[in-house]
Order: structure tokens, then sequence, then C-alpha cells
């Protein structure tokens, strides 16, 4: 079952999933962009691959765990 493809509320529900992600993610020193089912993860800094690797790791686990 679950929410219809297409339907207004699936935007929503993904919103409301990944905000806990997102704000881990800005405490982590990433940005994060979302789109529904697309992420874009941004870090600025030299040891920026480091945060990536960690915010991968993170993601993996976040998914895992739903």
């Amino acid at each position: 079952m679950g929410i219809p493809q297409g339907d207004p509320f699936s935007m929503m529900a993904a919103a409301i999933v990944m905000r806990p992600w997102a704000a881990a993610m800005r405490s982590m020193g990433i940005t994060p962009y979302l789109y529904v089912d697309d992420i874009l993860l941004m870090a600025k800094e030299t040891q920026g691959i480091d945060k990536i690797k960690a915010a991968i790791n993170y993601t993996i686990a976040y998914i895992e765990d739903m």
C-alpha cells in the first residue's frame, strides 16, 4: 500500500521523513539539497571529502533504520 505516486501528499510525506536527516547533515557541516528521491550533498572545506564520506555512511544507516 502506501501513498500513490504523484499524489501531492507524497512530497509532504517525504519532507517530513527527511527533515531529521537534513538537520543531521547541517550539524555535520554538510549542505543537503533534497527533492523527493534526489539528494545532493555539498561541503566546502578542504576536509570536505571526509565529511561527505561520513554523510553517506550516516545516510545509509538512516535509510536502513526507516
